[in-house]
């Protein structure tokens, strides 16, 4: 075979399957099953959570649960345009393709350590791209507001509930 029939298959071929990605995932609906995006936030919940969940096995899943139900009503008061993103970030950890550009790995993220999935947002934190930076404010931001909104969880914080201050009665003076 010779240099330039090789340099020109593999153009045409690189063409060709940038065009088969691209339709794929413009055609792609985006509306998946809520039980993957929420096997995406309790594999990673772990990881960014540690130190702060719960040593129990019992409590660590309720915990998982309780945040996991924060994070949707998170979600649910965010602009329209951050809840597309952050479902296109969910999307593009459930596919292999991008999973692999994202992680440099398709191996699903439910089957990873949580050693392995530090790394990958150690990795995504001192990207150079934009892309992993985002993806890993996106998840980390999420997850530890929503489990610091839980007022179960402020105690560890040393912060307490504010006393409400009852009105002064101005007539009675």
């Amino acid at each position: 075979m010779k240099r330039r029939t090789f340099l020109m298959g593999a153009g045409i071929a690189t063409i060709a399957a940038g065009a088969g990605v691209g339709s794929y995932l413009v055609l792609h609906n985006r509306d998946m099953d809520q039980q993957q995006y929420d096997l995406v936030w309790l594999t990673f919940m772990p990881v960014i959570l540690e130190g702060a969940l719960p040593n129990m096995p019992e409590p660590h899943k309720i915990a998982l649960n309780r945040t996991l139900d924060s994070i949707h009503a998170t979600i649910s008061v965010l602009p329209l345009t951050q809840q597309d993103e952050l479902a296109s970030l969910l999307w593009a950890l459930n596919n292999r393709l991008s999973l692999w550009l994202l992680t440099g790995s398709v191996t699903p993220l439910i089957m990873r350590e949580p050693s392995s999935l530090a790394q990958v947002l150690e990795s995504w934190r001192l990207a150079s791209m934009d892309v992993q930076i985002q993806a890993y404010l996106g998840l980390k931001d999420v997850i530890l507001a929503s489990f610091y909104a839980l007022p179960e969880h402020w105690a560890g914080l040393g912060y307490k509930k504010p006393e409400l201050i009852p009105p002064v009665n101005m007539e009675a003076k």
